[in-house]
């Protein structure tokens, strides 16, 4: 679904990836973990072809990324970003077309999301007009709503509450039931250990950790603190290292 082969990527004096190598499967949700700083943003901007590798290859749905492929994929940025004078229903309705979906179908779609998010009454609302949880579901919506084969969502969970997280974690593990891929980016660390199938962890543009939750927590004895007690852990004695 995404791979990375031994990707580098510099920036001036910067080496952010340093040899990145991991393979996302189709139908996962799969982690991507780090501190900050640790190359995250570089390796989901290379997957959305902002920048390119100066050394190795990213492969989105088997080839380069390319237009057409984009177009199978839904974001969810970490900066939010939507048209805040418009009715939140137009905004949605324009993303669906802006992947190629006709007027009609985008419209109908978006006001399906809506109201699965429970967002059905705010659909001819301004987006500037909506509270920053309900702001953040509609971004959500707009990454999701037109049912992409790959979701990257970077910090999905900010600004939400206990009742509106849950909505998002049911609604990832749906997409995995549906057979669709999300790769999640999040320092809540008991998300991932809850919804990843499997996950990398890095380190100043390494990986430093990669395997399915159950098996980390076995292989290092099960700390007490599960993933994240091992996150922290293992992130210190890199620090050390180096």
């Amino acid at each position: 679904m995404l791979a990375y082969d031994d990707v580098h990527k510099r920036y001036g004096d910067q080496h952010a990836l340093r040899g990145v190598s991991f393979e996302v499967p189709a139908g996962s949700v799969f982690g991507l973990l780090g501190p900050n700083g640790a190359g995250k943003t570089s390796l989901i901007r290379l997957a959305l072809d902002l920048v390119r590798p100066d050394e190795g290859r990213v492969r989105l749905f088997g080839a380069p990324p390319s237009p057409a492929s984009l177009d199978r994929l839904g974001y969810l940025p970490e900066e939010r970003g939507l048209y805040r004078k418009v009715p939140v229903l137009d905004v949605l309705t324009y993303l669906g077309e802006l992947k190629g979906l006709r007027r009609a179908d985008s419209r109908r779609l978006a006001r399906e999301g809506l109201e699965g998010f429970g967002l059905g009454a705010v659909a001819n609302t301004p987006v500037d007009a909506l509270s920053k949880g309900m702001s953040q579901k509609v971004q959500l919506l707009a990454a999701l709503f037109t049912e992409p084969e790959l979701a990257i969502l970077d910090e999905p969970f900010s600004g939400l509450d206990p009742v509106n997280a849950r909505v998002v974690v049911e609604r990832i593990e749906a997409r995995r039931r549906a057979g669709q891929t999300t790769l999640l980016a999040t320092h809540q660390l008991d998300r991932a250990e809850s919804l990843c199938d499997a996950l990398v962890v890095l380190h100043r543009g390494r990986v430093v950790l990669a395997g399915a939750p159950e098996a980390l927590l076995a292989a290092h004895h099960r700390p007490a603190g599960g993933l994240e007690a091992l996150f922290v852990a293992t992130v210190d004695a890199e620090e050390r290292a180096s």
